[in-house]
């Protein structure tokens, strides 16, 4: 049985990459290609402030954190946002797959 509803990452030296870390990449990413709907990114009380405060740094929201990723669905979709997820490496980008 395969456990695939979370997504880590290791770098080239080995270093594990949690959530916050693909979090960071992937609004990034999504920012440099005009596709972050309102410069934001959604994220669970979880997520270290580390992850709050480089956002803040390149102009991208963090809005109050939920308690868990279960609470995102509704909430979260409704506000348009297109990016969110935990640091235990829940990620949900709502284009072409609005779950985690």
């Amino acid at each position: 049985m395969v456990d695939a509803d979370r997504a880590l990452f290791a770098c080239e030296t080995g270093k594990i990459v949690n959530g916050d870390g693909v979090l960071l990449a992937a609004a990034r990413f999504l920012k440099s290609q005009n596709k972050l709907t309102g410069d934001r990114v959604v994220a669970t009380s979880m997520s270290n402030l580390g992850l709050e405060r480089v956002l803040a740094r390149e102009n991208i929201a963090l809005p109050a954190l939920l308690l868990a990723i279960a609470m995102f669905s509704k909430k979260w979709l409704r506000s348009g946002n297109v990016l969110g997820g935990e640091q235990s490496g829940h990620i949900i980008f709502s284009r072409g797959q609005p779950c985690r």
